[in-house]
């Protein structure tokens, strides 16, 4: 489906690839690839990113597109604990990535709170985000204003 969008012709694109290594070159390369061809000029790329491989995350998004910012979205609840590093996490990156020269076009909100653990519905998928950080993130990245 992605390879059918026209290049140049996608106000936005936010999205939550796999945060773990394997990811790395599949997800994020190809993301970068993708977000640049099929964006506007000066549109954004807006993603979420693992902790762990964020300095990679970011390398392989700026392979083919401009780094503009980073944001996070708080998490409430109980999550995940990294034992190898005893870090209780409690927030989730996201990057803010552009065709070319981001094109300001509204105010960009850098921190979220996504709703409370008991409102996530897993039945499409075990790792299914909660929906409210997303439809915010959708609405800032694909502004007209």
């Amino acid at each position: 489906m992605l390879a059918d969008l026209a290049n140049q012709s996608v106000d936005a694109v936010v999205c939550d690839p796999p945060y773990n290594r394997e990811g790395l070159s599949s997800s994020y390369s190809a993301l970068s690839e993708v977000a640049a061809r099929v964006l506007k000029p000066g549109r954004l790329c807006v993603t979420d990113c693992g902790k762990a491989w964020l300095p990679d995350h970011f390398d392989r998004l700026a392979e083919h597109l401009d780094y503009v910012w980073t944001g996070a979205i708080f998490l409430p609840g109980r999550h995940t604990v990294f034992r190898h590093k005893m870090i209780f996490r409690r927030w989730r990156p996201v990057a803010f990535f552009s065709a070319g020269t981001y094109g300001v076009r509204t105010t960009i909100v850098d921190a979220l709170m996504a709703e409370g653990a008991a409102r996530k519905d897993r039945a499409n998928h075990p790792w299914q985000q909660t929906v409210g950080p997303f439809s915010r993130l959708v609405e800032m990245g694909s502004s007209t204003r």
